[in-house]
């Protein structure tokens, strides 16, 4: 629940900035900075940077692995 609202279904917009930060901090490791805090993103871009961020970690594990087997 977000504000008391049951929420079925979070879009993320994955061309969006907070998206393609978390996806780019995800697959090429974490960035110098720590990720930004929820207190300085709206909730949305929170959840797309988390989203991205799961996404980028997805495929620098997937490559890893399809290198390994090399």
């Amino acid at each position: 629940m977000i504000q008391g609202k049951t929420v079925t279904s979070l879009e993320v917009q994955r061309d969006s900035v907070a998206y393609r930060s978390g996806w780019q901090d995800g697959r090429f490791g974490q960035p110098a900075d720590p990720p930004p805090g929820p207190e300085s993103m709206q909730n949305s871009d929170h959840f797309a940077y988390h989203q991205g961020h799961r996404e980028g970690s997805q495929v620098r594990k997937m490559l890893h692995v399809e290198r390994a087997a090399l």
